[in-house]
């Protein structure tokens, strides 16, 4: 079916009358729109060190269903090597898998870049489309520059906390402040008592 459409359908018998009643519909043709995939994590640019699996995780998507979907890595700038992925024979819409890369098995020193892609392909008989998700590179390092990093981040949440918490009490004191001001104003017009100037000090 090519494009819109209706039919109906009726009966002949055998003695060549045709039925009094016919059965028909209407016919619509919807979009296949291309497929989508992610790759939920790790971060597009994102650090390891040699001896860790590191997951993976994918998320696919169709308006109709998934029918294949695959993970490219390469290493150092070589070819990708695609790895399938398993997808149930049902063809989800959805889709997420995680695969681990076992990064130990690899042989892989500081400095080595792994980069990661997937692919899916919808579930059309016909004309099967894809799509591929962003680029995600992986910069392999040591364990103790991995440690530094890692305490640096931490160091840096930790700041931005205690920034955030001072923000906030600063502005609770603003607003008491104003409150106060507002009060004297009533209490003694531009003269406040000696009690509440203390409190606006």
């Amino acid at each position: 079916i090519q494009s819109p459409g209706k039919f109906s359908l009726s009966v002949v018998d055998e003695a060549g009358e045709r039925s009094t009643t016919k059965v028909g519909a209407a016919v619509m043709v919807l979009k296949d729109d291309r497929p989508l995939v992610r790759i939920l994590s790790p971060k597009t640019r994102s650090f390891a060190t040699p001896d860790i699996a590191l997951p993976v995780e994918l998320e696919a998507e169709d308006d109709y269903g998934v029918g294949r979907l695959e993970l490219f890595r390469a290493l150092n700038g070589t070819r990708h090597l695609p790895d399938a992925i398993e997808v149930p024979a049902s063809a989800p819409p959805q889709l997420e898998a995680t695969v681990p890369l076992l990064l130990k098995d690899y042989g892989l020193t500081p400095g080595d870049v792994i980069t990661l892609f997937a692919r899916v392909v919808d579930n059309d008989p016909t004309t099967p489309k894809g799509s591929e998700s962003g680029v995600v590179t992986i910069t392999v390092i040591s364990r103790e520059l991995f440690d530094r990093i890692t305490r640096s981040m931490k160091q840096a949440e930790e700041l931005e906390a205690k920034y955030t918490e001072a923000a906030r009490r600063i502005e609770n004191l603003a607003v008491e402040a104003e409150k106060l001001r507002e009060a004297a104003d009533k209490e003694q017009g531009d003269h406040p008592s000696a009690e509440m100037q203390k409190k606006l000090a």
